[in-house]
């Protein structure tokens, strides 16, 4: 029995120190993909294979230029927001490499064997608008066939003790609108939210033709009008942490081509971070 489990642990071992020593990829670049926006540099990711997933590098140049970039402004407060997604957008996380003095972010992604994954690295570099890059990630044979419906999903949504209901999951495509969003705790407006990355919710979308991305923050409903809603939504102060928010909120869309979009809202109720995932068409 010793000897049989010594085998085992030596095995465990050696599987370990093959892995470490496994080779990076070769740097991906990453497609633009910011809805409605242009490209200002060239990003490139570097993944090295690691236990249940991958170690990401991911570092940007201007177009032009071999200087990696490395002052970025803050966007809720963070460097990067790196938003990943399953290819059947049944799974979505939101994370925040770690910007080093080189220029150059890391983390590390745990990944679903069987799948492949779309990464979109968010930034706003110095003296430039915000950027999006798209890589792919593979974490082992992807499926034939997606179960992924494109059909408007149902306004509201069911995460924790909250209801989150949407004015509408089928809009008018090329129009720009706010949408007003609610988020109700025992059928009551929610009086127990708070910011997240200073802002009172984070909402996601994807198309589900292009892959393009956008990222919005919806904003307190009481600002009134569409026009109000509109300005404070552009000029979006940080919320500090502790604030308490009201369960009503106004959700500025752009001008969508038509397809089907799958949108993630994220909050904060109490001291946990929820997401409603939505389809919209």
């Amino acid at each position: 029995m010793a000897r049989s489990t010594n085998r085992r642990v030596i095995a465990a071992l050696l599987a370990l120190t093959c892995l470490a020593m496994a080779p990076a990829k070769a740097p991906q670049r990453g497609v633009f993909a910011l809805y409605g926006a242009k490209p200002v540099l060239r990003s490139l990711l570097t993944a090295h294979p690691s236990a249940g997933g991958d170690e990401l590098n991911i570092v940007q140049y201007a177009i032009g230029s071999n200087v990696p970039v490395t002052r970025y402004d803050l966007d809720a407060t963070q460097s990067m927001h790196l938003v990943v997604v399953r290819d059947d957008f049944r799974k979505f996380m939101h994370l925040h490499p770690v910007l080093h003095d080189n220029g150059h972010f890391t983390i590390a992604v745990a990944l679903d064997a069987g799948h492949r994954f779309y990464a979109y690295a968010d930034t706003t570099p110095h003296g430039h608008s915000q950027q999006v890059y798209r890589f792919v990630l593979e974490a082992g044979v992807p499926p034939r066939k997606l179960d992924t419906s494109v059909a408007a999903s149902s306004p509201s949504a069911d995460v924790g003790p909250y209801r989150v209901t949407l004015a509408a999951t089928r809009i008018h495509a090329n129009r720009a609108m706010v949408m007003s969003t609610t988020i109700k705790r025992d059928g009551r407006i929610a009086r127990d939210l708070h910011p997240y990355l200073g802002a009172a919710a984070h909402a996601v979308f994807i198309d589900t033709a292009s892959l393009d991305y956008i990222h919005v923050h919806p904003v307190d409903s009481r600002a009134g009008s569409m026009e109000h809603a509109m300005a404070a939504m552009s000029a979006m102060p940080t919320l500090p942490a502790n604030a308490t928010l009201d369960g009503r909120m106004s959700l500025r869309i752009p001008k969508l081509a038509r397809g089907a979009y799958k949108m993630w809202l994220q909050f904060r109720g109490g001291s946990t971070l929820y997401v409603a995932p939505f389809t919209i068409v």
